[in-house]
């Protein structure tokens, strides 16, 4: 494996803020008030640079600041943690700099300052262009906002967009979901970020589940929307180079991409990841412990772990076979000693004559059939 000094790694900042607490959600996050917000601003920045001489050989070439909801913090907040990433750290001058944000939480002002401090990509969370779908959600914004909101950040300047969707909710029929699809291609995105819902175990859309509460699509149903997802995009222009994700050409989140292709980066902030290949650090999630610890000059680890071979190993089957590119045998074999063919010959053999995967030259791929049951595709290869 490569060492952190020869490639460039990503920094990930938390930002912990949401206007209202989504109930399918399962993100740390709380409301808070002003006072909390700017407790915060500082006391992550301490964290960046406290942190600082664990990385002196890194360089950064993507930021990203998810949530929660970034877009939240004001202008000056903002700032203040790009500045002491920009003193603490090695980034570089073309960095992709990414913020999550909201439709409810923009306006022309803060679009233009983030414009000025450098900020180039920006993900706005739709999630649905059907009120009532948003309703459920638990969304501030209405469609109609939405819509406003993403023609104010190209009005603004920004030529790298993308939008979150998500199918397989509460009611939602796979004829709506096709207006969803229509409506995010009119808007020309430069990304689609489309992600199956997943009912979490410690949400409130959870705790209905269990209760009888709460009725999902079935199976079929969002199969068909999966493969209305790839249909409609792919026939829009939009290349799919991961299982959930969507771009035009030259605009893959290269954040993400490094998480799917075994990279490094450094997360920031409560509940953040950091790993660097070996080991991997997570922070509490915990807003007031966070506080506690950066301020009195701990680290806020909530564990820290080896990743041994064999974690290794099953990780990057798993991403591996998330991308469109799919998993290299001849890197794999190379890196861990394997020779993947042959440990799962028997494995491969059933799954390629069920056409669920193929080997493409020296690629192992999932074909479309196989999409929808990836998960179970790669259970039976670690």
């Amino acid at each position: 494996m490569n060492s952190p000094a020869e490639r460039s790694a990503g920094i990930y900042i938390h930002i912990p803020f949401c206007e209202r607490l989504c109930p399918y959600c399962d993100f740390y996050s709380i409301t808070g008030s002003d006072q909390a917000r700017n407790q915060f601003i500082e006391v992550v920045a301490k964290e960046a640079e406290s942190r600082a001489k664990d990385y002196s050989s890194w360089t950064f070439d993507t930021i990203y600041f998810g949530g929660g909801t970034p877009s939240l913090l004001s202008i000056s907040r903002m700032a203040r943690i790009l500045q002491s990433l920009g003193s603490s750290y090695r980034v570089t001058s073309d960095a992709e700099i990414s913020v999550e944000c909201n439709p409810s939480s923009i306006n022309a002002d803060k679009l233009s300052g983030y414009l000025e401090m450098g900020i180039n990509r920006l993900s706005l969370g739709i999630q649905s262009f059907h009120d009532a779908n948003l309703k459920t959600l638990g969304r501030i914004h209405d469609s109609k906002k939405a819509i406003q909101s993403y023609e104010e950040i190209r009005k603004a300047g920004f030529d790298n967009v993308s939008i979150d969707l998500i199918y397989g909710l509460p009611g939602q029929t796979p004829s709506h979901w096709q207006e969803d699809l229509s409506a995010a291609v009119s808007l020309n995105p430069d990304h689609i970020s489309a992600y199956n819902l997943i009912i979490e175990q410690n949400t409130v859309f959870g705790e209905l589940y269990r209760q009888g509460k709460l009725t999902i699509p079935s199976d079929d149903a969002q199969r068909e929307m999966y493969y209305s997802l790839i249909d409609i995009l792919d026939r829009a222009g939009f290349e799919r180079y991961e299982l959930s994700n969507f771009a035009r050409e030259g605009k893959y989140s290269h954040h993400n991409l490094k998480y799917w292709r075994d990279g490094y980066y450094l997360g920031l902030g409560p509940s953040a990841v950091s790993c660097d290949g070996r080991k991997r650090k997570k922070n509490i999630a915990d807003f007031g412990i966070y506080i506690e610890k950066i301020l009195s000059g701990e680290n806020a680890f909530e564990y820290s772990e080896s990743i041994d071979p064999q974690i290794a190993r099953e990780e990057r089957i798993m991403m591996g076979l998330r991308l469109s590119e799919g998993l290299s045998l001849s890197d794999f074999k190379s890196e861990f000693g394997i020779d993947l063919a042959k440990e799962k010959e028997r494995e491969l053999r059933l799954l390629i004559e069920k056409e669920y995967i193929r080997i493409d030259g020296n690629r192992l791929k999932i074909s479309r059939d196989g999409l929808f049951v990836s998960d179970e595709i790669t259970v039976k290869l670690i």
